[in-house]
């Protein structure tokens, strides 16, 4: 079964089933496209059986890189291009089958919001949003563009936490997200932001920005560790010398102490003693005097 599909933004299809679809920027086309270059009716597919032919109704057509003005038939693998927007043919039974997806290239780390222009004099180039941005025609302007389309002073863009806000600044063309002409906004990313016809693919930041504050862990002081390990070493050596136990000589040192102390202690009481004795008997002879 075929398919008409964004090459941009495969989610944006619609199965070639049926008689016939139209596409364009109308709201009842059964493909609803929006940008520069996008006609209300820009083109009728019919499909007749097996066989899907297109027919150019208004605004430029290529099918694989030629214009076309008349009935075309289409298959699988044709590219289209209605206006700037880039489509294609595919084909379900071609598509790799769940769990067999084909590898996807690598994507670039984007680490502020970006916008990615859609138009073939903006090609390679890419706008960064960092705060504020002012976009218009005016050469004062953050993102200035040089379209006569544009407001001097068209839209502003801020950054407000996780998400970027749109403001249209009275423009006279208008401000639009996917299509939809808005005042004020807020983008996640992925959506197409147009300023006037100007077409450009929201890119949100794939880098997390780095923590304001940095955790600093202290240095390590190897004095301080010197003297620590000093300390533990004077203590192990102290426990050590508890628990050393004391040699003979240290013993007879100790008893000869201990005996002399002893002695001491005796002689002090004998010489208490004839004290009190010599006390006594000079008490007795005064008495008996009187």
């Amino acid at each position: 079964m075929l398919k008409l599909q964004s090459v941009d933004k495969p989610d944006k299809s619609a199965w070639l089933v049926g008689d016939q679809l139209t596409v364009g920027s109308a709201i009842n086309s059964t493909l609803v496209l929006s940008g520069l270059g996008i006609e209300p009716h820009h083109v009728t597919i019919k499909i007749d059986g097996d066989r899907v032919t297109l027919h150019p109704m208004a605004g430029d057509c290529f099918i694989n890189g030629k214009t076309v003005e008349t009935e075309s038939e289409l298959k699988s693998g044709d590219q289209l291009r209605l206006g700037l927007q880039q489509l294609a043919i595919v084909d379900s039974r071609e598509q790799p089958k769940a769990g067999k997806q084909a590898p996807q290239p690598k994507q670039q780390k984007i680490e502020h919001w970006t916008l990615k222009p859609d138009h073939p004099k903006l090609q390679g180039k890419l706008y960064t949003v960092r705060n504020k941005l002012v976009v218009g025609r005016d050469k004062g302007c953050g993102m200035m563009l040089p379209s006569k389309l544009l407001s001097r002073q068209h839209a502003e863009l801020e950054v407000q936490g996780s998400s970027l806000w749109v403001h249209d600044l009275d423009s006279s063309n208008g401000t639009f997200v996917d299509g939809e002409r808005v005042e004020k906004t807020f983008l996640k990313g992925g959506e197409t932001l147009s300023f006037a016809k100007i077409d450009f693919q929201v890119i949100a930041p794939t880098v997390k920005e780095d923590l304001d504050q940095t955790m600093v862990r202290r240095a390590i002081d190897i004095e301080t560790i010197a003297q620590a390990k000093k300390a533990s070493l004077e203590d192990s050596i102290a426990e050590l010398e508890l628990d050393r136990l004391p040699t003979d000589e240290e013993l007879a040192e100790v008893s000869a102490a201990e005996a002399k102390a002893g002695h001491g202690r005796t002689l002090g009481l004998a010489l208490s003693v004839v004290a009190v004795a010599v006390i006594a008997v000079s008490l007795w002879f005064l008495l008996n005097q009187g």
